[in-house]
């Protein structure tokens, strides 16, 4: 009874956690906006997808995720598996700082999941 009282808390948030991601924990789905790119970027805006305007985004304010912020990630992750420090991004412009770019989260120390899990798990454990 005395442990229980002391992790409560933990308990506790762990259990909301599983409540909050549930499609993730018991279907296997990836907390990951993709209804955005299917339902606004070409190729895919052509298909309707069996709709009939075509595929609804749910949100349109959550296109920084699948646009920007997972391919950085995703780019950070290849470098650290490549034994390379992320100090550049030459993918995009002409150019620019990957390691002050605070939205790739280089130093983040979650980052580490990239190194031992596939991307899509990573970045569900990295969101929750």
């Amino acid at each position: 009874m005395l442990k229980i009282k002391k992790f409560w808390p933990i308990i506790l948030i762990a259990f909301l956690v599983v409540v909050f991601f549930w499609k993730f924990f018991f279907r296997g789905l990836i907390p990951f906006p993709a209804d955005f790119v299917v339902g606004v970027y070409y190729p895919w805006l052509d298909y309707n997808w069996g709709f009939p305007t075509g595929v609804p985004v749910k949100n349109p304010l959550l296109a920084d995720v699948p646009s920007f912020i997972y391919p950085l990630k995703s780019y950070v992750a290849d470098l650290l598996n490549q034994g390379k420090m992320p100090l550049w991004n030459p993918l995009q412009f002409g150019g620019y700082p990957l390691l002050a770019n605070f939205q790739s989260g280089v130093l983040n120390p979650t980052n580490l999941l990239y190194l031992f899990l596939s991307k899509p798990q990573a970045w569900a454990w990295q969101v929750m």
